[in-house]
């Protein structure tokens, strides 16, 4: 059998955010079987034992106020970078916390972002790991 490989980058606005190779004889022996570049980040997070939360309702109702990265506080040294469709920066956050630094859907500026998708890039220091995905903030 011939063997043949595609690999996929992923990049946004210049940054690397995920990569996927695929080898043409594992399709044909379980077509089923290849990964995405969402589910290579969602294995990097169970491995890690950190669940993103995918939505973000900054209204008031006490329900998805901020975005909330649970198993965040196991690593204090982190950084959070959130980008818009466009790729503009709309805040870093250092040491993500889940209390008092967390992500309320704001800019850097303190006003509020329109409803949108949001990207985010969730850097761990110590463990030289880097996380990538969306999330959705409606109000």
């Amino acid at each position: 059998m011939t063997r043949i490989q595609y690999s996929f980058l992923v990049v946004f606005f210049g940054l690397l955010l995920s990569s996927i190779s695929v080898r043409a004889e594992d399709f044909i022996e379980n077509p089923l079987n290849l990964s995405s570049p969402d589910s290579l980040n969602a294995a990097m997070e169970k491995q890690l034992n950190i669940i993103v939360s995918r939505l973000l309702s900054p209204n008031g109702d006490g329900v998805n106020d901020y975005w909330h990265i649970q198993g965040i506080d196991k690593y204090p040294d982190n950084k959070v970078v959130i980008f818009n469709r466009w790729g503009d920066k709309v805040e870093v956050i250092k040491n993500y916390d889940n209390q008092s630094n967390r992500w309320e859907g704001k800019d850097e500026k303190g006003h509020m972002v329109p409803d949108g998708t949001y990207y985010y890039m969730l850097e761990l220091s110590k463990e030289r790991k880097t996380l990538n995905g969306w999330v959705y903030l409606v109000q």
